[in-house]
């Protein structure tokens, strides 16, 4: 549980140096999708065996089991960007109202 966590600490700091590389216009840190992925399967098992210790009633554990493998089953198995689309100039986000 607790490499989880630092492993999902480590992720969000190399998200935030990839984002910050990527609006000077470098493309760093490439394993960051696979290893969010493999991060979030990690996750699933940890997920899975806290629930086994937990005292609730079987249909809930099951409920919860089922919720959560629908939900990272769709982050692992849905497509990501397409090739080209990582190609084109980095957009950052913006908040409010464009300039004129």
């Amino acid at each position: 549980g607790y490499s989880a966590l630092a492993l999902a600490l480590f992720q969000s700091s190399v998200g935030a140096a990839k984002l910050t590389a990527l609006a000077s216009g470098h493309k760093r840190y490439q394993f960051h999708g696979l290893f969010g992925t493999a991060l979030m399967a990690l996750s699933l098992v940890v997920f899975m065996i806290a629930v086994s210790f937990w005292s609730w009633s079987l249909p809930m554990k099951s409920a919860l089991v089922v919720f959560a493998l629908c939900t990272v089953s769709i982050g692992i198995l849905l497509p990501r960007q397409p090739p080209e689309a990582t190609d084109r100039e980095f957009q950052p986000l913006v908040v409010g109202r464009p300039s004129s």
